[in-house]
């Protein structure tokens, strides 16, 4: 796997003092690791006005967004309800499931690619295909290959700026994303990739996800808690996700949630089930952790 890591200098000295997630010199720290999608994020594309509030404002957890999507396309998210306008999240960030991390203020810290002979092996098989529609991903880049209406909504819904995909002009790739007008045709297209070193796993039910083996969403988690580092050194890791790409999370997590219209299995995996129509998903998460913090 190509991994390119930002430049500085990552030993104690440089982390001490930071906020958040990074170094975790305090250890009592809790994480709160969201998904987006259908987590944080409803299907309309909306965030509850109470977790608005809450990721404006509380800052006695460290917010860790875990997604599929782009920096960009985060980013316009969050404008869209006056946070952080005109300066860099200032959460750490998993994104494009894992293979672009970023400590707090959008500063990258790993970026983890398909190796050149598997991303020419995938997109041999991806230029092969009929039927199914593809985001073609590079950092913080997404290309459009065969768009339809349905991948056209997708690219709406999760607020991203797409351009042509060029296969002549090819960067360095994190992540493919495959749809299909049917299952069937999208099951297709997973089984013609048997025999790559690739992580599948569907992030909604029509939207296939693949990046190399290892690059998941709790790889992601782990590089920002230096590897090793989890809630037994004093805080919790709190993890919220509706979706087959959030298990890699929940494997990390000391208390996880999932929202009540997950799938059957991610609700069986959860250690509790929220109706976030109601409170929001924030509000109910950070009453249980400051209830466990309290021994109630």
């Amino acid at each position: 796997m190509a991994e390119a890591s930002a430049g500085r200098d990552r030993g104690p000295s440089a982390r001490a003092g930071a906020d958040g997630v990074r170094g975790r010199e305090d250890k009592g720290t809790t994480i709160v690791c969201l998904d987006f999608d259908g987590t944080l994020v409803d299907d309309e594309g909306r965030i509850h006005p109470a977790d608005v509030e809450l990721l404006a404002n509380e800052r006695s957890v460290a917010f860790v967004p875990a997604t599929g999507r782009p920096l960009h396309s985060v980013r316009r998210t969050f404008e869209r309800y006056e946070l952080f306008v005109g300066r860099p999240i200032p959460f750490p960030l998993v994104l494009e499931n894992g293979a672009a991390v970023y400590d707090e203020n959008e500063e990258l810290r790993a970026q983890r690619c398909f190796d050149p002979d598997l991303q020419d092996a995938l997109m041999r098989v991806v230029l092969a295909s009929t039927g199914a529609n593809f985001l073609i991903y590079s950092l913080d880049e997404v290309g459009l290959l065969r768009p339809d209406e349905k991948l056209l909504s997708l690219v709406r819904r999760f607020d991203m700026d797409p351009q042509p995909f060029d296969p002549d002009a090819m960067k360095p790739l994190t992540k493919v994303a495959a749809t299909a007008g049917d299952l069937e045709t999208l099951r297709a297209f997973e089984a013609s990739t048997a025999g790559l070193p690739l992580e599948l796993t569907y992030s909604l039910p029509n939207v296939l996800e693949l990046t190399p083996v290892g690059v998941h969403k709790g790889q992601g988690l782990a590089t920002l808690l230096d590897g090793t580092e989890r809630a037994d050194a004093g805080g919790e890791v709190v993890v919220a996700g509706d979706g087959e790409n959030d298990l890699a999370l929940f494997d990390l997590a000391t208390l996880s949630f999932a929202p009540a219209d997950s799938p059957p299995e991610i609700r069986a995996r959860a250690d509790r089930v929220l109706d976030v129509r109601k409170e929001g998903l924030l509000t109910p998460i950070l009453r249980e952790v400051r209830a466990r913090a309290n021994g109630a």
